[in-house]
This record gives structure tokens, C-alpha cells and sequence, in this order.
């Protein structure tokens, strides 16, 4: 129980306001609506200020006074007029200020979306898809850097300046009185503040890492059911969420105390000037109207200082959730290489190239490899033996330990990504599927090409009545997320037509064909013999594939070696 009550210790976290610099690009261009929507605001924030001193002329001067009917009607319609316009400016306020925020809020969810499709494989090695949606969503909480909170804070010190003056001037005594409670504000606040920023990071990285453990379970669901761990999975989640729960009520508590402490400061404060504004309206040095509207503009003194409270409150979380979305924007993208290549000429070579995926074992190790333009290459060996990795190192997905990739006789690492990328098709061990139709996955690559161009290319290949009798709507048929609908067989024919319409100059084939019939995989094979002479390939397997195929060479991998490298006539 006694972790429950740690909130009560002050933490300190390190936030810096220096953050708020990746917000100025954004800033600026809504800069001329953020001016008028702050013009709105300032109108609305004043206008009504006479009104206090307008009730004490009613109180004193017509009700307690001349009694005048006429001036009591004039004095209550400017006043209901002022109360109107705020109404009316206030309204048009919030619009503006919400249109900014929520126009800025969508833009900064696309350009962190932008930046983490643009990071190197190796953050998807260790970063979960729930944990990554939740960090995207964290940005909502920057929405307060775009709201009318911090030019609220501008406008109340105004507006504590004008009510300061006018208390001074209804009553000088009373106002010393009414400020004696400041300090308190100061001292009690300050410790909880400091915890709520803790609490707050500590809240969205366990929410973060909790939604990532989520999504995994459901993407799992089939295994979790074929070995009947749904009881186990579902109390691992229920542990997690109830961890949520309680740091939930944490932050509750904090902002709970924070309140009560200001209602409790505040009422001290109105009975202190009740007892003293009470004692002169008795001895007859103050009046019933100057009472009235010194207790109007005392709301007006206090509430810059609840309202400078409660922007404690609410900047240091936006502060924390800003920090966090800046730790992935200022992430370093994938290295990118200046020159672009056009038509391969030369072809592929490694030389010396090792590579380890943690620094210390090395999955590669002094690769020597020429793959000539429109050769066929197998790279034939064992689970494990760094067959895949290869092809990753040629992506440019990973950068070798030693040693260095050359194409056409550029180093690999001063070609441009898009360039490398775009000529390379690849049909990999894991097909990724989007939830859509057979026909918009395969020409994901090329989605301008016509119905009549697919159907075209399956009957070049003879697949056309795979694909039509195969799957219950043809092309249209929708194969859910990730596939879940259709065989890992179909799921790798519609992933080598995804390569195919590429255009590609290297067709990668990583273990592509091991789940495909085998009449379907020799239309494959006579496809790329016949129609892709030009085309480099390069096909994984963990066995020789059949002598009549069309390999002109293979490569032996055993325990990330080359031990053989066997040329076909």
C-alpha cells in the first residue's frame, strides 16, 4: 500500500521549454489566425469589467439613492449588453481557437506519422505497432500550446492589474486583506506540480507499452487460441490495465487536492474580507454597492491566480507529452545517399561484408558475392545461415559491420533510398497484406494500372483462373488484415504479382514459393525464365532447386559463410 501514497513526495522530472522550438514551424503558419482568434479573446476578457463598478452605481446611487426608474433601466440594459457581447465574442473565440488547434493537432499526427515511416528497420526491431499508435496519439496533449490558454494567462494578468486598481480604490484595507492569502497559493502548489509531471510521463509510457502489448495479442489471437492461453493473456492484460487504473487515480487524487486546496484558499480569503467589509458597512465607512463590487473584482484578482495554478497543471503535462513526441521527431532518420542510379548496367557485388545484428555475433562474415545484371542467383542454405539477412543488407535496411555493397560500382550507402528501393521487387518469408481487395494489393506498386492490364498479366502467367476460381469474388475478393482470409500459398502469389508490376530490376524471392502448389510455381519459374531475362534475381531457398530451372548460379551460405559457389552452364 505504501507505493499508493508516493505521490505525496515531490518528484522532480527534467522538462525543458526549450522543446517548444519544434512547434514554431507550425506556429507560424497559422500565425494571422491565431492574431484575430487572440483579439476575440482580449475583447471578450474586458468587455464586462464595468460591470462590477456599473452595480454599485445601481446599488448605491439609484436603489439606495435618487430612486431614479430611468437611469435603473439604461444602466441595466448597457449592462446586459456587455454581457451579450462577451457572449457573442467568447463564442466566435472558441471556434477560431478550436479550428487552430485541431488543424495544427491533425498536421504534427501526419508528420509524426511521416518521421516513424521514415526511421531505420532497426527501431521496428524493438518498437511495438500499439505502443507507436499510443505514442501518435500523445499528441493531443499539444494541444494546449494552441489553445486560448496561454494568451488567457497575458489577458488575466491584465485583467489582475485593472482589478487590483480598483480595489485599491473601493478600499485599500480590504485589498491588503484579499491579497494576504496569495503566498499560500505559492507553498501549497508548488510540491504537487512538481509530482503531477512525474506521474503524468510515468502514465503515458505504461499506457503506451500497455496498448502495445494489446495490439500483439490480438494480431496473435489464432495462436493464443490454438494453445489455450486466452485465461493467461487476458489476466496479463487485466494486470496491466488495473497498473493503469491505479496511476489514473493517482493523477485523480492530485488534481482532487489541487482543488480543494484553491476552493478552500479562496473561501478563507471571501470570509476574511465578509468579516472585514461586514465590520465597515456597520460603522458606515463602506456601503452595501462598494461591497458588492469589491467582491466581483476580488473574483477578478483571484482568478489570474487560480487560472496561473491551474496553467501549472496543465502546461507540465503538455510539456511531458511534448517531450515525448520530440524524442521521435528529432530520431535520426535512415542514412540517405545523394546520387541516383537509372538503368543497372554493371550488377551487385559484396565484398568483405560482415554483419551482426547485436555488435558481437556475427550472422554474415566475409562475404564475397558479383551478381552480373539478368543473372539468376540461388542462395541456397539452412535456417539461420543469414540467407534473409543478405537481402536486408542489399535493401539497405541494415548497414554491414565491415566490408561494404556495391552497385553498378557505387558504394551502397551513397545511393539514394528511393532510387535503390524502387528497383528492387522482393516477395519476402513474411507477406505483409493490406485489408482490401486482391486487386488493390497486387498493384499496390502501380496503383494507376487498368483492371485490363492485371487481368492481362495473369493470363500471361496462366493465373487467371487461380485467382477466379480461387477466391470467392475474384480480384474483389477482400482478404481481411494481414491476409487472415486467404492461404499462405495465395498470400505469396498475390505478393510476387505486388513485385512484378514493379517494374523491378532485382526480383528478390525470399523462400517465395514454399507454401505455392507446384503447378502454380512452375508458372512462376517459366514466367521470370521467359519473360524476365533481363530482370536480376536472386531466390532464397533452403534447398537446390529442380536442374532444368533457370539458375545460373548458386551460392552455398552455412553459418553466415560462403563455403561453394556452383556456376550452371
Amino acid at each position: 500500500m505504501k507505493e499508493d501514497f508516493d505521490f505525496l513526495i515531490p518528484k522532480k522530472e527534467d522538462i525543458s521549454f526549450s522543446k517548444l522550438k519544434i512547434l514554431l514551424p507550425y506556429f507560424k503558419i497559422h500565425l494571422g489566425n491565431f492574431i484575430i482568434a487572440s483579439i476575440f479573446l482580449i475583447i471578450s476578457s474586458f468587455i464586462t469589467i464595468p460591470v462590477p463598478y456599473l452595480t454599485k452605481i445601481v446599488i448605491d446611487k439609484v436603489l439606495l439613492g435618487s430612486k431614479n426608474a430611468k437611469l435603473l433601466v439604461n444602466l441595466v440594459i448597457i449592462m446586459a449588453i456587455l454581457h451579450i457581447a462577451r457572449s457573442v465574442f467568447s463564442g466566435i473565440t472558441q471556434y477560431l481557437f478550436t479550428k487552430l488547434n485541431q488543424e495544427i493537432i491533425a498536421t504534427l499526427k501526419s508528420e509524426l506519422f511521416k518521421k516513424i515511416l521514415k526511421l531505420p528497420f532497426s527501431f521496428y526491431d524493438q518498437a511495438q505497432t500499439g505502443y507507436l499508435l499510443s505514442r501518435i496519439g500523445e499528441i493531443e496533449g499539444l494541444g494546449f500550446f494552441f489553445s486560448s490558454t496561454l494568451v488567457s494567462q497575458l489577458i488575466r494578468l491584465g485583467e489582475f492589474i485593472f482589478a487590483l486598481f480598483m480595489l485599491f480604490y473601493l478600499n485599500w484595507k480590504l485589498t491588503l486583506i484579499a491579497l494576504s492569502i496569495l503566498p499560500f497559493y505559492y507553498l501549497g502548489l508548488k510540491p504537487l506540480s512538481q509530482r503531477i509531471t512525474y506521474i503524468t510521463k510515468d502514465l503515458l509510457e505504461s499506457s503506451a507499452k500497455l496498448m502495445g502489448k494489446v495490439e500483439e495479442r490480438i494480431s496473435g489471437a489464432e495462436v493464443i487460441k490454438l494453445f489455450a492461453t486466452e485465461e493467461r493473456e487476458a489476466m496479463e492484460i487485466e494486470k496491466g490495465f488495473k497498473e493503469i487504473s491505479r496511476k489514473n487515480i493517482l493523477q485523480s487524487i492530485i488534481f482532487t487536492l489541487f482543488s480543494e486546496f484553491n476552493i478552500t484558499l479562496i473561501a478563507l480569503g471571501g470570509l476574511l474580507i465578509l468579516w472585514r467589509g461586514g465590520l465597515d458597512i456597520i460603522n458606515g465607512s463602506f456601503t452595501l454597492g462598494s461591497y458588492i463590487a469589491f467582491t466581483s473584482y476580488v473574483q477578478r484578482l483571484y482568478g489570474p491566480i487560480q487560472s496561473l495554478a491551474t496553467f501549472n497543471f496543465t502546461i507540465y503535462p503538455a510539456l511531458v507529452s511534448l517531450k515525448r513526441v520530440t524524442e521521435i521527431m528529432e530520431m535520426a532518420k535512415e542514412e540517405e545517399g545523394e546520387i541516383t542510379i537509372n538503368k543497372l548496367r554493371e550488377g551487385i557485388s559484396f565484398v568483405n561484408v560482415s554483419f551482426s545484428y547485436d555488435g558481437k555475433n556475427k550472422v554474415l562474415e566475409n562475404i564475397n558475392l558479383d551478381i552480373k545484371v539478368g543473372e539468376k542467383v540461388a542462395i541456397v542454405g539452412p535456417n539461420g545461415s543469414g540467407k534473409t539477412t543478405l537481402i536486408r543488407l542489399l535493401l539497405r535496411m541494415y548497414k554491414p559491420l565491415e566490408g561494404k555493397i556495391f552497385i553498378d560500382g557505387i558504394d551502397l550507402d551513397k545511393i539514394k533510398l528511393s532510387s535503390l528501393r524502387e528497383k528492387i521487387g522482393i516477395v519476402s518469408q513474411n507477406i505483409f497484406l493490406f485489408n482490401d481487395t486482391v486487386r488493390n494489393n497486387i498493384s499496390y506498386a502501380n496503383p494507376n494500372i487498368s483492371d485490363n492490364e492485371i487481368n492481362n498479366l495473369l493470363k500471361e502467367i496462366d493465373l487467371y483462373h487461380f485467382f477466379m476460381e480461387g477466391f470467392p469474388n475474384g480480384l474483389d475478393t477482400i482478404i481481411g488484415e494481414r491476409g487472415v482470409r486467404i492461404s499462405g500459398g495465395q498470400k505469396k502469389v498475390i505478393a510476387f504479382l505486388r513485385a512484378i508490376l514493379k517494374n523491378p530490376e532485382i526480383l528478390i524471392l525470399d523462400e517465395a514459393t514454399s507454401e505455392i502448389d507446384t503447378r502454380v510455381e512452375e508458372k512462376i519459374f517459366k514466367f521470370i525464365k521467359e519473360k524476365m531475362k533481363d530482370t536480376t534475381c536472386v531466390i532464397i531457398t533452403p534447398k537446390d532447386l529442380p536442374k532444368e530451372t533457370f539458375i545460373n548460379k548458386i551460392v552455398y551460405l552455412e553459418n553466415g559463410k560462403i563455403v561453394n559457389i556452383v556456376t550452371m552452364i
